[in-house]
């Protein structure tokens, strides 16, 4: 009841608010992703708006389906839901400045998440962005040490690329730096991660564009059975929708 309260009082007020600001872009974004050698299947559902003043606001849903070597569709559950408030400022043609802020709600526990994205554009089409940003959470959790404490995690996010009209192809590198001793929150165990990014994206329209991702997550020490502590890979796809 606390979680429902929580989201209930946060996110209603936001989605009250778009009302009042005339609207830019409104987009949907669905993903399926599977994972291997865990062979795990999960979903994605973004939706979200981009106002004409720079403010944009948007809400992520993860669906798992259910447990390690379960099938597509086996057993569907809601995993995490995220309300993410942003503000765009480009400083000039090339240059763009992206603060916001992430809330999580998981089951048992809320991450706020703030952050500061950079973005650069060149004028041939290619462009770098970085971002950085600082994950606490809500509610203290045992650490390994035996403590109760809040969870603080440093996260750092670099996309390169290039893009024009017809597509988009993009590498991205994440590395995860575990501020406090919980290193169960981070798949390998430790205290830091990383994962690769590969994605192709296909301006098929400009308001219907696929796309496909290739994700090196780094090593998994939950996979069952031989595979423990191998590699973990994600194949997605997926479709983002403009209006």
């Amino acid at each position: 009841m606390k979680k429902r309260s929580l989201l209930s009082r946060t996110l209603l007020p936001l989605l009250a608010l778009a009302p009042m600001v005339s609207s830019a872009a409104t987009y949907i974004d669905l993903r399926h992703e599977y994972r291997d050698p865990s062979d795990r299947h999960r979903s994605r559902v973004i939706i979200g708006n981009h106002f004409e003043n720079g403010y944009g606001i948007e809400m992520l849903t993860n669906i798992n389906h259910g447990s390690y070597g379960d099938g597509f569709g086996d057993n569907l559950r809601i995993s995490n839901t995220e309300v993410t408030n942003y503000y765009t400022y480009a400083v000039n043609d090339n240059f763009v400045l992206n603060p916001g802020l992430v809330m999580n709600f998981l089951s048992s526990n809320t991450f706020f998440m703030p952050y500061l994205k950079l973005n650069y554009s060149f004028d041939n089409g290619f462009f770098v962005h970085g971002r950085y940003r600082y994950d606490f959470s809500n509610e203290p959790m045992t650490n390994d040490n035996g403590v109760d404490e809040v969870v603080k995690r440093n996260r750092y996010d670099i996309w390169t690329g290039y893009s024009n009209q017809d597509f988009t192809l993009s590498y991205a590198y994440t590395y995860f730096d575990q501020i406090t001793p919980h290193s169960g929150e981070l798949a390998n165990g430790k205290l830091s991660a990383r994962e690769h990014t590969v994605k192709f994206l296909y301006k098929y329209k400009p308001n219907f564009r696929p796309y496909f991702e290739v994700v090196d997550a780094d090593k998994n020490i939950h996979i069952p059975g031989d595979d423990a502590g191998k590699t973990e890979w994600r194949y997605r796809v997926g479709v983002n929708f403009v209006f």
